[in-house]
C-alpha cells in the first residue's frame, strides 16, 4: 500500500528523534590574552612581518610605505607634495615590476622643481623691488617735506603761475601748490587772484565765501587785523586762504594788486598768485614786481608750449627783476587726460628745452583735478599730491635762494 511506502521511507527521521550527540571537548582558538590578562613573554602579540620590495615570505604585510622613508616635519609645502608623488609613484612602480609608471620621471620633478624654485625666487626679488621703491619714495618725500616745512624768510615770499595761454593749469596748479606748503607747515598760506577780469579761482576752490577780493580792494585800507582780512576769503580743508572773486568786480590796476598783496603779507606767511593771460596788461606786471619765484605751467600741446616760450622771452626783455625771473623759471607739466600725440610731446620738450628753465615738474592726470569742479587736497591720488609736494619744496628751494641770500 501507498500508505505502507511512506512509513518506510521514513523510518530513518523517526529514530533521529530518539538521538543524542555526544558533548565535544571544548577548542580555544589562539586569539592572544584576554582582555583583561596582562600582556607576557609567553602571550605576547608577535609583530607582522613588514614586507620589503626583496621579502615576499609567508606571514608578511605589504606596507608600501615601509620601502619609503623620510622626515616631511622641514620640508616646504611644495616639496611636500613632490615627495608624495615620488612615493606614490615608486609604489606603483615596485607593484607592477617596473612595468607600470604612474607621472613625471624623477629628472622631469627635478626639472619642475627648478622652475619652481626659480619663479620663487622670482617673485621675492620683485617683492624686494617693489619694497626698495616704496621705501625709496617714503623717504624722497620725507625730505622734501622737511625742506618745506623748516624753511623761514625775513618776508613772505611770492610766488607767481603764469602763461598768457588759457587752461594751461595755473589755477589747479596754484591751488595745488598752495595745499602742499599748507598741510605740510600747518596753514598760513594764502592765494590772491590777480587776473585782470574774474578768473576761475573761487570756482575751483572749496567753499562758497560772503565776500571775495572785489570787496577787499575796496575796503584795504581798513583791514588791520587778520580776523577781519579772513573774512574775505574761502578757508579750504588744506588750511589755505583762497583771496578769489566772488561776484562782478572792474579790471584789477597795478595799485589794486600791490595793496592787496601787502595786507595779505602782512598776515600769512606764503602767498601765491593765480595770473590771467595778459601779460602785457597793468595788473600782471604789478604781479612781477612782487613776485620771488615764477613758475609756469604747460599742458602737453604746442600752443600751450609755445605762448610759455613767448611769455619767457617777453620777461627776459623787460626790467633787471623780470629777467631774473624768467632765468630762474619752474617749469610744470600738466596730464590733463587730452591726447598727447609724440608730435606734440617732442614739441613741448624743445619748448623747454630752449627756454632753459631751472627745473621742470609733472604733474600726473587725476581724475579729482579733470573733473573741473572744486579741488579738495584729500581727494587727489597718493601720486598726485606727492608730485605736488616734490613740486612746493623745489620753490621753497628757491624762495631761500630769492630771499635768504
Amino acid at each position: 500500500m501507498i500508505t505502507e511506502g511512506r512509513a518506510s521511507r521514513f523510518d530513518g527521521a523517526q529514530r533521529a528523534d530518539d538521538y543524542e550527540e555526544p558533548p565535544y571537548p571544548e577548542v580555544r582558538p589562539d586569539v592572544g590574552p584576554a582582555e583583561d590578562e596582562p600582556l607576557g613573554e609567553g602571550n605576547a602579540e608577535p609583530e607582522p612581518k613588514q614586507m620589503t620590495e626583496h621579502d615576499t615570505g609567508e606571514g608578511a604585510v605589504y606596507d608600501p610605505l615601509a620601502v619609503l622613508s623620510g622626515d616631511d616635519d622641514e620640508l616646504e609645502p611644495a616639496q611636500v607634495r613632490r615627495k608624495d608623488r615620488r612615493e606614490k609613484q615608486s609604489i606603483w612602480e615596485k607593484l607592477s615590476l617596473g612595468l607600470y609608471k604612474a607621472g613625471p620621471s624623477e629628472a622631469e620633478l627635478a626639472e619642475e622643481e627648478a622652475r619652481e624654485e626659480e619663479a620663487r625666487a622670482e617673485r621675492e626679488a620683485q617683492q624686494r623691488a617693489v619694497a626698495a621703491a616704496e621705501e625709496r619714495t617714503r623717504q624722497e618725500r620725507a625730505e622734501a617735506e622737511r625742506v618745506i616745512r623748516q624753511s623761514e624768510w625775513v618776508r613772505p615770499p611770492g610766488i607767481l603761475l603764469a602763461n598768457d595761454k588759457g587752461s594751461s593749469f595755473k589755477t589747479p596748479g596754484s591751488i595745488g601748490i598752495a595745499a602742499a606748503l599748507s598741510v605740510v607747515r600747518g596753514g598760513s598760506v594764502a592765494i590772491q587772484e590777480v587776473s585782470d577780469d574774474r578768473g576761475t579761482l573761487s570756482l575751483r576752490a572749496e567753499g562758497f565765501p560772503a565776500r571775495g577780493i572785489e570787496r577787499l580792494i575796496d575796503d584795504v585800507d581798513q583791514v588791520h587785523a587778520a580776523g577781519q582780512l579772513a573774512a574775505y576769503s574761502a578757508p579750504q580743508t588744506s588750511y589755505v586762504a583762497v583771496f578769489g572773486t566772488v561776484g562782478d568786480r572792474r579790471r584789477l590796476t597795478g595799485e589794486d594788486v600791490t595793496k592787496v598783496a601787502g595786507v595779505i603779507d602782512t598776515y600769512y606767511r606764503i602767498r601765491l598768485m593765480d595770473s590771467g593771460n595778459v601779460p602785457s596788461s597793468e595788473a600782471f606786471e604789478a604781479a612781477v614786481e612782487t613776485t620771488d619765484v615764477l613758475v609756469i605751467p604747460t599742458s602737453m600741446s604746442l600752443d600751450s608750449a609755445m605762448r610759455m616760450a613767448d611769455l619767457v622771452k617777453r620777461l627776459k626783455n623787460g626790467k633787471e627783476h623780470a629777467r631774473s625771473l624768467a632765468e630762474r623759471a619752474i617749469v610744470v607739466c600738466s596730464h590733463d587726460g587730452r591726447p598727447e600725440s609724440p608730435a606734440a610731446t617732442a614739441a613741448v620738450e624743445e619748448q623747454i628745452e630752449k627756454i632753459d628753465p631751472l627745473a621742470v615738474y609733472n604733474i600726473p592726470f587725476d581724475e579729482h583735478i579733470a573733473e573741473r569742479d572744486e579741488i579738495t587736497w584729500s581727494r587727489l591720488a597718493p601720486a598726485t599730491q606727492d608730485a605736488f609736494t616734490h613740486l612746493a619744496a623745489a620753490v621753497v628751494t628757491e624762495a631761500n635762494h630769492a630771499i635768504n641770500n
